[in-house]
């Protein structure tokens, strides 16, 4: 009896581990990948990374040893190589005046050419060849340049502070950055900070910002009309009692006017608090919004630039060490996928910057200076179409010339139509404009696709429709 009682529990122990060995095993996403690690003794830190599509990113690298006080990192393979495109040696020049060294704060990386960075005491760095040349302009040393956003490859919006005044204002590009002109904000919005900030159009910015003065309290901020009008919620009236205002920390993400996300914050926990996978949820462009995920997960928070939406539909999110939250709907559900087989519990392996320029594309980095690249075999423009518009398609397809793309409307909407490949690259922007409603036709003559397969993407009045086509040569 005393064998059969053993032998039982060995079986149910080795039954246990199994079972423990095969969950963890599926939770591990082999759609992850580590492409890059950095190798060299006192190397860089890796900071941000941006990419202009799936091919193309840049690093920002702060600190690499003895050799730059920061770099860029480039790809444009994917990930596969990382070259070096701009080195500031000031630390090699004087490793002693180490604290004097100006900071890079934020990159912002367009398009495959055009690469912007921002720093202290006014520093901007820009290249428009795709880092084959570069330029250095101060605008001015009293300016600490934070943050920087680009639109497209025209317009843009940085935010600043004085360093000899606890203000804050924003400048805005309409050139690319190569010139910049200071915004006039409301004096009452130069006080206290903004957490994140969101670009929608040249005339309107969202974001979340933390009030100061005889009462805290935190805000999602509305700016129209050409900055004209600016509009106030309260998200603390929201939130509380759940979030503790001293422990706020907030970001932003909106995909248009009306479809937005704010995330992160804390929960409070006796007397204490802890760090909250918080995710709001809005579809009229702020004046409701809805909770999508209260959750905690390692005490980790999720931050200004841990959520990113590729669309209304695709997005992905830091949860923790090694530990992401991906959605394929939108956010209705944030699924997590763990990169690496490791403790999730161990701080050393935090996932801080992400991107995804493409559904089944994203690149994520580590506190470790790893890369990670997630890559699926989900076509990136199969997205679930909820109201397709109708009658829309090409003819001929394939072809080797040329095709007439065809689509219904029903109302006068604001028609976008692009090409991607199936990296989700975007080859061509075919139209971008308003067109009465019924029955339209264009034209298009592929110059510069290969042969392949490739998408062509219908967007107006909240719908979308993706054509696949291929071209012969």
């Amino acid at each position: 009896m005393r064998n059969y009682i053993i032998r039982c529990i060995v079986l149910s122990s080795l039954l246990i581990l199994l079972a423990l060995n095969s969950t963890f095993s599926q939770q591990v996403d082999t759609n992850w990948k580590s492409i890059y690690k950095q190798q060299e003794p006192l190397g860089n830190h890796f900071d941000i990374i941006q990419c202009a599509d799936s091919l193309n990113c840049i690093i920002l690298c702060d600190y690499g040893g003895q050799n730059w006080a920061y770099n860029f990192r480039l790809t444009t393979d994917g990930g596969k190589n990382w070259d070096v495109v701009y080195g500031d040696s000031s630390y090699y020049k004087s490793p002693n005046n180490y604290y004097n060294i100006c900071q890079i704060r934020d990159i912002a990386y367009p398009s495959s050419k055009l690469f912007i960075a921002v720093g202290d005491t006014g520093t901007i760095i820009r290249s428009t060849d795709q880092g084959k040349s570069w330029k250095k302009t101060i605008l001015s040393k009293d300016l600490g340049l934070y943050k920087v956003k680009m639109l497209n490859d025209k317009y843009g919006v940085m935010r600043a502070g004085f360093y000899s005044k606890p203000l804050i204002t924003f400048y805005e590009t309409h050139n690319g950055g190569d010139t910049w002109k200071e915004r006039n904000i409301p004096d009452e919005y130069k006080k206290g900070y903004f957490n994140d900030y969101q670009i929608i159009n040249d005339t309107t910015m969202y974001a979340v910002r933390i009030f100061t003065g005889i009462n805290v309290f935190f805000a999602y901020v509305k700016a129209t009309d050409n900055w004209m009008n600016w509009d106030t919620l309260r998200l603390d009236n929201i939130l509380y009692p759940k979030i503790k205002p001293d422990l706020f920390y907030l970001g932003l993400n909106f995909i248009d006017e009306n479809y937005g996300w704010v995330y992160g914050g804390r929960i409070i926990n006796d007397s204490k608090g802890y760090d909250s996978q918080l995710i709001l949820y809005t579809t009229n462009g702020g004046k409701d919004w809805s909770i999508q995920r209260d959750t905690n997960l390692n005490n980790f928070t999720i931050g200004p630039g841990h959520l990113i939406m590729y669309d209304k539909n695709y997005g992905i999110a830091c949860a923790g060490p090694y530990v992401t939250l991906m959605t394929s709907n939108g956010g209705k559900t944030w699924d997590r996928h763990y990169i690496n087989e490791i403790d999730t519990n161990n701080y050393s392996y935090i996932l801080y910057s992400l991107q995804m320029p493409a559904p089944n594309w994203a690149y994520a980095i580590s506190t470790t200076n790893e890369i990670f690249r997630y890559h699926c075999d989900l076509k990136p423009l199969e997205v679930v179409i909820e109201k397709p518009i109708l009658k829309s398609s090409n003819y001929p397809n394939p072809f080797s010339e040329k095709t007439e793309i065809s689509y219904y409307l029903q109302n006068l909407s604001f028609v976008k139509i692009s090409i991607f490949d199936v990296f989700g690259v975007e080859k061509d922007r075919l139209k971008e404009d308003f067109e009465l409603a019924g029955i339209h036709k264009i034209k298009y003559v592929p110059k510069n696709l290969s042969s392949g397969s490739y998408f062509c993407k219908i967007e107006a009045d909240g719908r979308v429709q993706i054509l696949k086509m291929s071209v012969i040569k």
